[in-house]
C-alpha cells in the first residue's frame, strides 16, 4: 500500500509547498498582495473576462479580440459569468484558480516523476525548479511560484503535468514494450496522449510544436515496420488537428482573423537582434563592435535588463538537447525515454521560432512554462539511475537533501517576502482608487473613451471603454492600424480620443502640449508606430492620478 500510494504522497507535498507563499500572501495582506503575484500582463486577460460572454471575447466591450491563449481566457471568462460581482471578486477568485492549476500541474508532474525513478527527492526538484536552480536564480526568473500570475502559465502547467502522468501511467503498465507501444489490437499510449495533447496547445498556443513533434517520434521510432508506425503516429495528432482546425474557424468567425492579432503585433523577424543581445551578455566586447560598425550608441543596461530572456529560452532548449543525445546514446529501445523526446524537440522548435520571429523584450517568463516543466522532468529522468546508486544511508544523500531543503527554505521565504511584505505597486495603487477614478473622469468627460497604453490595468480597473494601444488584445482592424502606424488616428475616429497609461508614462501636472509629446517620444514603451504619429497630433493634459502619475490626456489632430 505504501508503493502504491508513495506517488500521491509526493504530489501532495509538491502541491502544497506551490500552494503555501500565493495562500499566505492572500490571508496576511489581501488584494495588495495579490497584485505583488499577478503580472501585469494578467490584467488583459481579466479586462476581456469581465467584458466578455463565453461565445464573444471583447477587450474594448465594441469590437471582438482574439488576443490571448483560449484555455485560460475561456476559464476566467467562465469563472467570471459564476460568480459575478466586481473587479475584486473576479481578481481573487482568478488568483485562486491560478493557484489550484498551477499546484495541480507540478503535482501531476512529481508523481510522473516518481514513477519515472522511484525517487521522492528528485520529484521535489519541481519545486522551485531545476532551471531556476541553475540558471534562473541569478536573473531571478522563473521560481516556480512565477507561474502563480494568474496568467495562462498555471494551465499550462496543469496540462503538461497531465501530459506527464499520462504518459508515466502508460510507460510503466506490465508488459509495455517497444513493440507492444505499436500494437494495432491495442487503443494504447498513442490514443491516450492524443486525448490530452489538444490542451497543452489550447493553454499557450505556440506550444503546438509538441504535436507535430510527437507525430515524428512515433513514425520515425526505428526497430519497429514503417506500416505499423502510421497509425500510432496519426493517432497522436488526429484530435489535435481538429480542434486546431475548429479554433482557427471559430476566430475567423467571430473576430475576423484566423490567428491571435497579438501574434501579429509582437512578430517580425529578429533574430539578429535577439542574438546580439544573448551574445553581449556572454561576450560584451560585442557591443563595442555594434557601435563602432553602425556608429549608434547602445545602451549596455537593456541589454543586461533583457539577458533574462534570452537565457529562458536557451536553458529549456539545452535540458532538450542533452535529453535526445542521451537517449540516443543509452536508451535506444526503451520507449519510457523515447517518448518525452517529443516535449523536447517541440521545445527546441519553440526556441527557433521565438528567437526569429518574437521580439524579445515581449517574451514574458510565463511564456516559458511548459519549458521550464519540462527541464526539470528531464533532468531527473537523466540522473534517475546515478541518484538510485547513491547509498540510502550515505553522507552523499544527506547533503543532498539537507541542500535541497535550505535551498527550499530560502526560496519560499524570498518568495513570500517579495509578494506579502510588499506594499508598493502602482497597479494596486490605481486599481485601489478606482472608484475616485471613475468619478473623476466622469466629470471631465462622461462619455469618455481611452486609448491605453498599458497591460489592461486601466480597462480592468473602471468601467469607461478602453482600446489596447499594444495592440496585444486589440481587434484585427485596430491591430492593423498600429502596424500602418496610425494607431492614434484609428482610435480617434472611432470616437477613442483621451490617452492613458499607467505605468509606462509617468505624466506630471501642469505639463503642456509640447512637454507631453516628449516624455511620450522619450518612453521606451511608445512603440515606433505611435512615436510617428506625434508630430500630427495636439494633446491636452485633462487630468492625472497623482499618487501613480496615471494622465488622462485628450488628443485631436492638428
Amino acid at each position: 500500500m505504501t508503493k502504491k500510494w508513495t506517488p500521491w504522497l509526493v504530489a501532495a507535498g509538491t502541491g502544497s509547498l506551490v500552494a503555501i507563499p500565493p495562500l499566505y500572501t492572500l490571508l496576511r495582506s489581501g488584494s495588495r498582495g495579490v497584485f505583488n503575484f499577478v503580472r501585469a500582463d494578467a490584467f488583459l486577460y481579466l479586462a476581456v473576462a469581465k467584458r466578455s460572454s463565453l461565445s464573444w471575447y471583447t477587450f474594448d466591450g465594441e469590437t471582438a479580440t482574439n488576443g490571448f491563449h483560449p484555455l485560460w481566457q475561456f476559464m476566467l471568462t467562465s469563472l467570471h459569468r459564476v460568480i459575478g460581482g466586481d473587479t475584486e471578486r473576479l481578481l481573487i477568485a482568478g488568483f485562486l484558480l491560478s493557484v489550484l492549476v498551477a499546484s495541480a500541474g507540478v503535482a501531476m508532474t512529481s508523481a510522473a516523476i516518481f514513477r519515472y525513478t522511484g525517487s521522492a527527492f528528485l520529484s521535489f526538484l519541481t519545486v522551485p525548479g531545476v532551471y531556476y536552480l541553475t540558471l534562473g536564480v541569478g536573473y531571478d526568473n522563473w521560481p516556480i511560484w512565477s507561474s502563480v500570475n494568474c496568467l495562462e502559465s498555471g494551465v499550462s502547467l496543469f496540462c503538461g503535468g497531465l501530459s506527464l502522468l499520462v504518459l508515466s501511467r502508460e510507460v510503466h503498465r506490465p508488459g509495455f514494450t517497444l513493440e507492444s507501444m505499436y500494437d494495432p489490437s491495442v487503443r494504447g499510449v498513442s490514443w491516450r496522449l492524443g486525448l490530452v495533447l489538444p490542451l497543452i496547445m489550447l493553454s499557450r498556443l505556440d506550444d503546438v510544436f509538441v504535436i507535430p513533434a510527437f507525430f515524428l517520434v512515433f513514425l520515425l521510432t526505428p526497430g519497429v515496420p514503417l506500416r505499423d508506425r502510421i497509425r500510432p503516429a496519426f493517432n497522436v495528432v488526429a484530435l489535435s488537428t481538429v480542434v486546431l482546425g475548429l479554433y482557427l474557424v471559430y476566430n475567423k468567425a467571430y473576430a475576423g482573423a484566423f490567428l491571435p492579432v497579438s501574434g501579429s503585433v509582437k512578430g517580425g523577424f529578429v533574430l539578429f537582434r535577439s542574438l546580439y543581445v544573448g551574445l553581449s551578455g556572454a561576450f560584451p566586447f560585442l557591443i563595442d563592435i555594434k557601435e563602432s560598425a553602425t556608429g549608434r550608441p547602445s545602451v549596455p543596461g537593456d541589454i543586461q535588463a533583457n539577458l533574462f530572456r534570452f537565457v529562458q529560452i536557451i536553458g529549456p532548449a539545452l535540458m532538450s538537447v542533452i535529453y535526445v543525445w542521451s537517449v540516443g546514446v543509452s536508451h535506444r529501445r526503451q520507449p519510457r525515454y523515447i517518448l518525452p523526446i517529443g516535449f523536447a524537440l517541440g521545445i527546441l522548435v519553440k526556441l527557433a521560432y521565438n528567437l526569429t520571429y518574437v521580439h524579445l523584450w515581449h517574451q514574458g517568463s510565463w511564456y516559458f512554462a511548459l519549458s521550464m516543466l519540462m527541464t526539470t522532468f528531464f533532468f531527473a529522468v537523466l540522473v534517475g539511475g546515478a541518484y538510485a546508486r547513491l547509498d540510502a544511508r550515505g553522507v552523499a544523500r544527506k547533503a543532498l537533501y539537507i541542500g535541497y531543503a535550505i535551498v527550499l527554505l530560502f526560496s519560499m521565504g524570498r518568495q513570500i517576502l517579495s509578494s506579502a511584505y510588499v506594499d508598493h505597486n502602482p497597479s494596486y495603487d490605481f486599481w485601489a482608487d478606482r472608484v475616485a477614478i471613475q468619478e473623476a473622469l466622469d466629470q471631465i468627460d462622461p462619455d469618455a473613451k481611452l486609448l491605453e497604453l498599458d497591460d489592461g490595468i486601466i480597462s480592468f480597473s473602471i468601467e469607461s471603454p478602453s482600446i489596447h494601444a499594444f495592440g496585444f488584445a486589440a481587434d484585427k482592424d485596430s491591430a492593423m492600424a498600429l502596424r500602418q502606424g496610425r494607431m492614434l488616428a484609428h482610435a480617434y475616429e472611432r470616437g477613442y480620443d483621451i490617452f492613458a497609461s499607467n505605468g509606462y508614462v509617468g505624466i506630471d501636472p501642469h505639463m503642456d502640449a509640447q512637454a507631453i509629446r516628449a516624455r511620450l517620444r522619450e518612453s521606451g514603451a511608445v512603440q515606433d508606430e505611435l512615436r510617428s504619429e506625434l508630430d500630427s497630433f495636439d494633446f491636452e493634459l485633462l487630468w492625472v492620478h497623482e499618487p501613480t502619475r496615471t494622465g488622462f490626456i485628450r488628443f485631436k489632430p492638428l
